[in-house]
């Protein structure tokens, strides 16, 4: 849908933290075209551009076409996210922005992903992390919660083994990673610290 070399065109590289919308505007009506431009995209923008509501809106395409975005994202306005590099602490499918699988891949427990900018929220409320355009990974996954110890409980590596001879005590807070795992005893436990795997079991928490 991108235009090359078209006369009365100036070409713009889209800068942005993943993929922009594209708008069809027909006067004050502004609409999805479910489509997109990706960051780094150069794309062929005309005319000054137009305000609908508080918003900028820069005309692509061709010099008669109702397809806009937001001038924020080809006039230098906008500003990438910084990048920064975390640890995934829980094994993390990825997701889009629907909260659907991307793929089968999944970034393993104790690898590095660079995130981009603050944790945000989905659509549906999941709070995530970007690491790509139209890729998420839950944040709990990541920063974890914090939870509250209702017994006093022991760490352990296995079902059987304990990780070290440490006692949780109750009334403290311990920082839990993703969902829990269920072993083989068939009791549920969180998943903490590292990056030896160490797990406290669910029931010692606070429900």
């Amino acid at each position: 849908m991108l235009t090359v070399g078209v006369k009365g065109a100036t070409y713009k590289t889209v800068q942005s933290d993943g993929d922009v919308p594209v708008y069809k505007i027909d006067g004050n009506n502004v609409t999805d075209s479910k489509t997109t431009v990706k960051n780094g995209d150069t794309i062929a923008v005309f005319g000054e551009p137009i305000k609908v509501g508080e918003k900028s809106y820069t005309r692509i395409n061709s010099a008669d076409s109702d397809l806009y975005v937001e001038s924020k994202y080809v006039d230098g306005s906008f500003k990438p996210a910084d990048k920064v590099k975390k640890t995934v602490m829980h094994n993390s499918y990825i997701y889009d922005k629907d909260h659907k699988r991307v793929g089968t891949n999944m970034l393993r427990a104790y690898s590095t992903v660079e995130v981009i900018g603050a944790a945000t929220k989905l659509a549906d409320g999941s709070l995530v992390y970007s690491i790509g355009d139209n890729q998420y990974v839950m944040a709990d996954n990541i920063d974890g919660t914090s939870r509250t110890l209702s017994h006093n409980a022991y760490v352990y590596k296995t079902s059987k083994k304990r990780a070290n001879r440490k006692v949780l005590k109750a009334g403290s807070q311990v920082t839990t990673f993703g969902s829990p795992y269920t072993f083989k005893n068939g009791k549920a436990y969180y998943r903490i610290g590292g990056p030896a795997k160490q797990y406290v079991k669910v029931a010692n928490f606070a429900k």
